[in-house]
């Protein structure tokens, strides 16, 4: 099991960062909800679908995680 940290680090590095969308269908629920304004649908396939725009438009895309309590 891992922790909701582990598991955002996941989705943020493997699925944002990568473009592995394969590890929201293994790491979310199928009720999953994103609450964030624009995502269409609201489910995990428009966080999908946001991810795929980013990476056309951004051939370099990807985002760190930075913890300011270790900087």
């Amino acid at each position: 099991m891992s922790t909701n940290e582990q598991l955002f680090r996941i989705l943020i590095e493997e699925g944002f960062s990568k473009g592995d969308m394969t590890v929201f269908d293994k790491h979310t629920s199928p009720h999953f909800i994103e609450h964030q304004h624009g995502m269409i649908p609201q489910n995990v396939e428009g966080v999908k679908n946001s991810i795929r725009d980013l990476h056309l438009a951004f051939s370099d895309f990807s985002l760190t995680i930075e913890d300011p309590g270790r900087l």
